[in-house]
């Protein structure tokens, strides 16, 4: 049995014919279409990531809705942080016009998730709470939060020194 069997039966628990829904959705969502006459393959991410503004938000949400069924079929805290990197990315970058096109036809965010999975299950790579990856993002988000406020008093300041003049 080849390490690809092994892990569609971990993964559904069902015989290594059938691909579970979790493995044919991120399929459908990166990289079930292939290009003719070339090796590139893309899904309907980069399709409804076309549509401004909500289009990056609907792909996110089902990348979370991936990661949340990975999670109850196991997968560790550290993991699921690995994870909503992966479809965080995907959505900060893939919003970026026409760079954010380009980005999510490569990325694939979706296949990774499920590879990482793959991984976890098959090889207990990816083990842990998370905690670290918790930790990294809250001091992110609270340097970003002290360095916003700095730059709104700086603004209100320099406001302030403008109507003063006046």
């Amino acid at each position: 049995m080849d390490k690809r069997t092994v892990v569609e039966t971990i993964i559904d628990g069902k015989s290594k014919e059938k691909k579970s829904w979790i493995e044919q959705f991120a399929k459908l969502l990166d990289s079930k279409f292939k290009i003719p006459g070339t090796d590139m393959s893309f899904g309907v991410d980069p399709l409804i990531g076309l549509i401004p503004g909500a289009g990056d938000v609907v792909t996110y949400i089902m990348s979370a809705l991936l990661i949340i069924a990975m999670f109850q079929k196991g997968a560790s805290g550290k993991l699921v942080m690995k994870m909503l990197g992966n479809a965080a990315l995907d959505m900060l970058v893939g919003s970026i016009p026409i760079l954010g096109s380009i980005f999510d036809f490569t990325y694939k965010a979706n296949d990774r998730n499920v590879r990482l999975f793959n991984e976890y299950q098959v090889e207990g790579k990816h083990k842990g709470t998370g905690l670290g990856y918790i930790l990294l993002f809250i001091g992110i988000i609270f340097a970003l939060l002290i360095v916003s406020i700095g730059i709104a008093a700086y603004t209100i300041s320099l406001i302030a020194g403008w109507v003063a003049n006046l």
